[in-house]
């Protein structure tokens, strides 16, 4: 018999951090199950990218910087560890007032495309 905090499946006990663990680990992305992803907290990445927590739900609403998940229920955001270059750029090209229109639009073209782009802004 298990306790309320613990999950027995095939004989096999887990707790339930080892439960919500890998439940985490093993994440569904366009219909395909992407297993051992580094999934991290909102404010765990927001520490991480150096980015506020409000600025990245701002950048989420906008669609500039979308959470790997989102929480159906509670719709707390969860961010890949993989996206935090993505955010340190973002974060970079806020400081050299780049619009959040145009940051979208940068990070949805090819990275060379993007960098000429960039450098022909800084330029001007």
């Amino acid at each position: 018999m298990t306790s309320p905090c613990e999950l027995e499946t095939d004989g096999l006990t887990l707790t339930l951090g080892e439960v919500a663990y890998l439940l985490c680990r093993t994440v569904q992305r366009d219909g395909e199950e992407v297993s051992g992803m580094e999934e991290v907290s909102i404010g765990e990445f927001a520490r991480r990218s150096r980015l506020s927590v409000k600025a990245l739900r701002l950048y989420d609403e906008l669609g500039v910087l979308i959470p790997a998940r989102v929480d159906r229920d509670s719709g707390y955001r969860y961010y890949d560890d993989a996206q935090l270059e993505t955010a340190r750029l973002v974060a970079m090209l806020r400081q050299l007032e780049f619009p959040l229109a145009s940051i979208k639009e940068l990070l949805a073209r090819d990275p060379t495309d993007a960098a000429e782009r960039i450098d022909r802004k800084s330029v001007v």
